[in-house]
């Protein structure tokens, strides 16, 4: 963008400063009206095309800085995705360990002793506080 600019404004130089030599040449003596016309043309031209110039780097430099924001939230986005699938695989880690020392202790007591003739403990009056820590409704 900047060599476009840089192209445009040189052109319009080239031009501007062609049609100046032409008007000095023809009048060295006075200033005439056409030749100081031309010459706050330029002065003018000149001004808006560093203005141009600058306000594209202003954009430039804020552009930047939104990329640069973008990319810290996004960052901080999923580093917080990333904590919270750790917590959730902890968690679940936790519960299914528990749930296995339950089994554990249900597949023992089911286990019948002979020695003293006991019957095993139904499933269903030993499961319900692990239900009720994955979250399922206890009948």
């Amino acid at each position: 963008m900047e060599d476009r600019l840089r192209a445009l404004e040189d052109s319009w130089e080239a031009k501007l400063g062609s049609v100046l030599k032409e008007v000095k040449s023809g009048a060295r003596e006075e200033p005439s009206p056409l030749r100081t016309e031309l010459e706050g043309l330029t002065a003018r031209l000149q001004a808006e095309c560093h203005q141009l110039s600058r306000s594209v780097q202003e954009l430039r430099e804020e552009c930047c800085e939104a990329i640069q924001r973008e990319v810290r939230a996004r960052l901080e986005h999923h580093r917080n995705l990333q904590e919270e699938f750790k917590e959730e695989v902890k968690t679940r880690l936790q519960v299914f360990g528990r749930l296995e020392r339950e089994i554990r202790e249900l597949k023992l007591e089911m286990v019948p002793d002979t020695s003293l003739h006991s019957t095993a403990i139904p499933r269903s009056i030993a499961l319900p506080a692990v239900r009720a820590e994955v979250g399922q409704v206890v009948p």
